[in-house]
């Protein structure tokens, strides 16, 4: 009889461990994943914050071409814009050297709705971030309110994000 309960007892102690081991695994995996989604939200939140600054460098960069005096056609704005139409400009740094600043494939473009010289004007730029390694592409539309004052100072009313 003695013989008979030792090996019920190993039998048990089999199927035991092997449960445990089971129940270690799937822990271990559904940790591996968490830490994975967490991974590529913080990926998603990096990415989308650079394209929220290319953005917010589109309206800096049409004010300043306000500042130095050019009213957005093309033979006055500096020779990194693109003319895309006739009242929306382009920058990139996928394929020249305009936005040397940023270490990251990026563009904006920018559109310039009203005369700075009779009243409002709304910049609606477009910041896009390519990610490294993949296809995905990461989008922030900005939408800025400026005027010029009495002594030609810009006045930036307000920047809303879209």
């Amino acid at each position: 009889m003695k013989r008979k309960n030792a090996q019920v007892s190993n039998g048990s102690i089999l199927i035991l461990s092997t449960f445990l081991i089971l129940g270690i695994t799937m822990i271990t995996v559904t940790y591996w994943k968490l830490i994975q989604i967490r991974v590529k939200l913080l990926t998603q939140k990096k990415y989308s914050t650079q394209a929220y600054y290319a953005a917010r460098a589109g309206i800096e960069d049409a004010i300043y071409e306000f500042k130095i005096g050019n009213n957005w056609n093309q033979n006055e704005i500096n020779e990194d814009w693109i003319k895309i139409n006739e009242s929306t400009f382009y920058k990139t740094n996928k394929n020249n050297t305009a936005l040397e600043y940023f270490d990251y494939p990026v563009s904006f473009s920018v559109q310039i709705l009203g005369d700075i010289s009779t009243g409002f004007v709304t910049i609606n730029s477009y910041g896009s971030v390519k990610e490294i390694g993949t296809n995905e592409t990461y989008n922030k539309h900005l939408i800025a309110s400026i005027t010029k004052s009495f002594d030609n100072e810009i006045i930036i009313h307000s920047i809303q994000s879209n």
